[in-house]
Order: C-alpha cells, then structure tokens, then sequence
C-alpha cells in the first residue's frame, strides 16, 4: 500500500512540474538511503516515505542525520491512516508541520528546512 500511494504522490508532484528520482531498493544506492529525491523550483530534497506507523531503521536515522547535517533538505513524510494526508516530521520524528493535503506539498516544503542537529 505505501508503494502505491507513494508512486501516486510522486505523480502528483511531476505533473506540478517537480523531478523525482526513486532510490527505493537500488543496488547502487547504501544502505539507508531516503526513498525519493524531489527537485523543483520551490523545493528540492530528500523524502524518506512511512505510514502513520510506520517506523526508521537505525542506517535511515543516521542516512537522514548525515543529509541534514551536511544542510541537504530532507524530511519523514508520514501518511494518515487513510493516506489521504500527510505530514513532515524531522530526524528526531517530530511533526514539524501538522497534517495537510497532498496537493499543498510544495507550499509546506518551501516553508520548512530541515533542522540541523
């Protein structure tokens, strides 16, 4: 279910005229890599998807801490139980933004940096 839904929002965002670059499962990509890369004009970054329960590995913790410590953009990006919304949290897994719908990602992503530790 969260392949789907995340192939979905990605189509979402490239028909806003966003790129992504999925690194889900790559053989090339280390361990703990984010799932996608987002660039467009207001935001680019690093998504590391989950479901509302979703949980990090320990290498996705450190790969996400690594990311923004080295000031990249990145964030969890966390589906409600319906998927219908979703939210950003930072490394710690702290919601940083509140639920909002999928079409306004761009809108909250061009609103939050990642926080450097």
């Amino acid at each position: 279910m969260e392949c789907e839904h995340t192939r979905k929002f990605c189509r979402a965002l490239e028909y806003q005229g966003a790129v992504t670059y999925p690194a889900i499962a790559s053989e090339m990509s280390p361990e703990g890599w984010p799932d996608r890369f987002v660039g467009h004009v207001r935001w680019q970054g690093w998504l590391e998807f989950k479901s509302i329960k979703g949980r990090l590995k320990l290498t996705q913790a450190d790969r996400l801490n690594q990311l923004v410590g080295a000031g990249v953009n990145c964030f969890v990006v966390r589906f409600s139980d319906d998927w219908s919304k979703m939210r950003f949290e930072d490394t710690r897994l702290f919601d940083i933004s509140g639920w909002f719908k999928w079409g306004e990602f761009l809108n909250k992503a061009a609103e939050h940096v990642s926080i450097v530790q």
